[in-house]
């Protein structure tokens, strides 16, 4: 709607109280929130898991330096209490005892104590 002339309160009420309608919670029933969004498709990236075989914290350190180093996607099985998580994307770097990925759901944090297998994609 242009509004060509100014307009006074008693056509905004007439408007409002006559021709808007407001669709009310019909507005926002398509609409989820971005930690929920982000929250699916991590799920979705952490599918069901086939377990791979433990190697030994010098081959995942040298797997990630590689991985850092030539900018290539790798994926990671860890151990999250009893369940074992696939993540797959690009390595970003790694701080203390932190290493940090670049998946599609974003940057995700993981302990290096918690990785059991390295592979590139």
């Amino acid at each position: 709607m242009v509004v060509k002339h100014p307009v006074d309160s008693k056509t905004a009420q007439r408007f409002i109280d006559e021709d808007f309608h407001d669709r009310g919670m019909m507005k926002w029933q398509g609409f989820m929130l971005s930690d929920h969004t982000a929250y699916i498709e991590r799920e979705q990236h952490h599918s069901t898991v086939v377990a791979r075989p433990k190697q030994a914290q010098s081959i995942i350190k040298d797997m990630i330096d590689q991985s850092i180093n030539e900018i290539r996607a790798v994926t990671i099985q860890l151990v999250n209490h009893s369940d074992l998580i696939e993540v797959s994307g690009t390595i970003r770097g790694v701080q203390s005892d932190q290493l940090f990925i670049k998946t599609k759901a974003g940057i995700e944090s993981f302990a290096l104590t918690a990785i059991k297998n390295i592979r590139f994609k």
